[in-house]
């Protein structure tokens, strides 16, 4: 049975088959990310899931965004272990609950504000960009925005709280 996963594409959440698959694929050959890379994660998507032709360059850049959190995490030069949080919220598990932040690279600074305030660990700091990676989203606390109201440039961004309302009474 293939995974599911949900990633930010464009403005949009999509739940896509296989993507843990197709990134194990990748780094199990030792492909680093890199922009050619794009075009190959693309043509393995979607060979399990529908694309449309208007939407790749959008799933292009997220499967790119989203293979390199998935490098960097698992390839860690840095050995740091990764804090644990909240197994489930309302009795959900929280890997279905889409409660995390997505950094927009082109409005962030680079203050690091962000990653120094996280105490779950939600981002990795990236020295080639000199930018946050949110690599933990399931650490992060659900309800929490603070890195989002610290942020100066509004650069972190959540879903709207009232996804949380009906959670546990499906």
């Amino acid at each position: 049975m293939k995974s599911s996963k949900t990633i930010l594409v464009g403005e949009n959440l999509i739940g896509l088959v296989g993507l843990d698959e197709v990134f194990e694929h990748f780094l199990k050959s030792d492909t680093k990310p890199s922009q050619r890379l794009g075009a190959k994660l693309l043509s393995e998507i979607k060979k399990l899931n529908y694309v449309s032709i208007k939407a790749q360059k959008d799933y292009q850049e997220a499967l790119l965004r989203e293979y390199r959190i998935y490098y960097i995490k698992n390839k860690s030069q840095k050995g740091e272990k990764i804090v644990e949080v909240q197994k489930t919220y309302k009795g959900v598990p929280r890997e279905q609950i889409p409660w995390f932040p997505t950094v927009h690279s082109e409005k962030c600074d680079g203050c690091k504000e962000c990653f120094k305030m996280c105490p779950t660990k939600v981002y990795y700091w990236d020295d080639q960009t000199e930018k946050p990676l949110v690599v933990n989203p399931f650490n992060c606390i659900v309800g929490c925005i603070n890195c989002a109201i610290i942020c100066k440039r509004d650069a972190v961004i959540f879903p709207p709280k009232m996804i949380l309302d009906n959670l546990g009474h499906r």
